[in-house]
């Protein structure tokens, strides 16, 4: 494999696991994502370098960076990170929650539970809310736990149904 093949499918494979990093934890953060627009962007530049010039134009240079992006979109958009990262979390997730005490208060103390960074948690009344610290500037997204009858007590302008009881959730702050 030349030197160039790699750049073309490298740029290309460096914005998916970019785009797969930006997308496990409910929200975006503000540096994934601007590292992932950068390498789309690169990415691009090099496949179109590459239909520019004859000797570049091979099938799996010209099929393989816009397919392996489209994947990488399409699994980012179907949330297919933020639920693979919940699935394998679930059981910590689970435990972190039934050990918080029963009241409405936030509280502010960083933890991991499974692949997750908990920023704040509040347990009242058979509903959890847990702040991630993802979202960006102006948004706070997190995971909640809420019998179905009670998603209306969860403080989120987006809710997003993970399994059984369990939310992804976004608060628009502006």
């Amino acid at each position: 494999m030349k030197l160039w093949h790699l750049a073309v499918l490298g740029s290309a494979a460096a914005f998916a696991v970019l785009t797969m990093l930006a997308g496990p934890s409910a929200g975006h953060g503000v540096l994934l994502s601007t590292l992932k627009g950068v390498a789309g962007l690169m990415a691009l530049c090099t496949w179109v370098t590459c239909l520019a010039y004859a000797e570049f134009r091979r099938p799996l240079l010209l099929l393989g960076p816009p397919l392996l992006a489209g994947l990488a979109l399409w699994s980012s958009t179907a949330h297919v990170p933020t639920r693979t990262a919940f699935l394998l979390s679930e059981s910590a997730l689970t435990a972190y929650v039934e050990a918080l005490p029963e009241k409405k208060s936030w509280t502010f103390e960083e933890r991991r539970a499974g692949l997750f960074t908990i920023t704040g948690a509040r347990r009242w009344q058979g509903v959890v809310q847990l702040t991630t610290g993802d979202g960006g500037l102006l948004v706070s997204c997190g995971l909640a736990r809420a019998p179905a009858d009670r998603l209306g007590d969860v403080e989120a302008s987006e809710i997003e149904h993970l399994t059984g009881d369990w939310y992804a959730t976004c608060l628009d702050l502006d």
